[in-house]
Parts: structure tokens; C-alpha cells; sequence
């Protein structure tokens, strides 16, 4: 017989997710990321955006991190982005991979999702290797 408390005291040990924290990018501001968070989907949270704001560009999901207190886990991550910030507003001056860093060593974990780089996109003319949820990986 297999013990199985070990298995559910880890359950019990796992915080509930109430929300994400998220890092996006939209392709009219290049340099910038924008970080939020939600307690609904992360897809929800983009439409909104897209329909509330007058960005012409798309809105592109790049990290995402599971949180049990995602207000205080976003102002952790502003506060860490410090003076990166654009005054009074979500958006950082900074690449992803930076952002996500400190967002990153700031929560203490890893990204939930993470978006496939550019580098794994196929080039012009070559067939797409991955499509919808799978060109994102998880940690």
C-alpha cells in the first residue's frame, strides 16, 4: 500500500490561487512592458484592455505568475521595478526577460507561463513548430 499523506500534505501546503500576475507586451510600444494583475482570465484582462485603451497594437501575454494575494504580489513587482516606471501608469520601460527577472527574485518563484522567445518563432516562410498553448511552456 502506497502512503499517500506525503501527497496530500503538499496539497494542503500549496496557497490557493486567487489570481496571476502578468507581464505583457503590445507591438505599438516596443521597449515596454506592461504588468497587472487579475483574478479573472488572463484573456479577459486583454480584451478589456484592448477595448478600453486606445493602443493600436495587440496586446501579448509574456509571463505569468499563479498567485494566492495578487494585489500585494503586484505591488511587490512595482515597487521592485522602481524607477522604471512611467509615472501613475502600469508600464515599464524595460524588455521582458529583464522585467520578468525582477518580478521573478521579487515573488520568489518562477513564472507559471512563460511566452516562446522570438527566436523559437519560425522565419519567414518556414511552417510554425508550435501553435495557441503551445508555444508557451511551463515551469
Amino acid at each position: 500500500m502506497v502512503d499517500e499523506e506525503p501527497t496530500a500534505a503538499r496539497e494542503a501546503e500549496r496557497p490557493v490561487v486567487r489570481g496571476v500576475v502578468y507581464v505583457l507586451t503590445n507591438t505599438a510600444v516596443p521597449g515596454m512592458v506592461k504588468v497587472g494583475q487579475t483574478g479573472r482570465s488572463v484573456d479577459e484582462r486583454i480584451k478589456e484592455l484592448e477595448g478600453q485603451t486606445s493602443q493600436p497594437g495587440k496586446f501579448v501575454l509574456e509571463r505569468l505568475w499563479e498567485s494566492a494575494d495578487p494585489v500585494a504580489d503586484e505591488a511587490l513587482a512595482f515597487a521592485a521595478l522602481g524607477k522604471r516606471r512611467v509615472p501613475g501608469k502600469e508600464w515599464f520601460v524595460s524588455n521582458v526577460e529583464d522585467a520578468a527577472l525582477v518580478i521573478e527574485e521579487t515573488l520568489g518563484r518562477h513564472p507559471a507561463l512563460v511566452r516562446a522567445r522570438v527566436e523559437d518563432e519560425p522565419k519567414r516562410g518556414e511552417r510554425p513548430k508550435k501553435s495557441g498553448a503551445a508555444a508557451y511552456r511551463s515551469h
